[in-house]
């Protein structure tokens, strides 16, 4: 296991007993209105998923050659006759297609996938 994998392994369980810390203050507290109590375990989550989200994981390591379907880009194994995702005949393709699935919109700032109508990004604001 590398640093960073150790790093964020270790990270998931700190959220996991903040989780349960907040499940059990919830259900054991008895509170009429619980949430004065809770916001202390809501700010320690909050501020553990923020140091989580900024750990860069190490890059994936790419396969070489490694066979796709040229329809829709998906791995296949060597010798198969069709698609397990788009169900393209892998015998009969002969040039690369386009992927039937238009590309969704996304935002220019945080990369989140947005309406196509929508003027704004959900989650960041940014004017699209």
């Amino acid at each position: 296991m590398g640093e960073t994998e150790y790093i964020m392994d270790t990270k998931e369980t700190e959220l996991d007993s903040l989780y349960r810390e907040l499940g059990r203050a919830y259900y054991e507290g008895a509170f009429e209105d619980p949430l004065p109590q809770l916001l202390p375990l809501f700010d320690k989550i909050s501020a553990e998923l923020e140091k989580y989200q900024q750990i860069d994981p190490a890059p994936e390591p790419e396969i070489p050659d490694a066979p796709a379907c040229p329809v829709c880009g998906a791995p296949v194994e060597e010798g198969t006759r069709f698609c397990a995702v788009c169900g393209a005949n892998l015998e009969d393709v002969t040039e690369v297609q386009e992927p039937a699935v238009p590309a969704e919109k996304r935002c220019p700032v945080c990369g989140c996938v947005v309406s196509d109508d929508a003027r704004f990004c959900e989650e960041c604001g940014t004017k699209l």
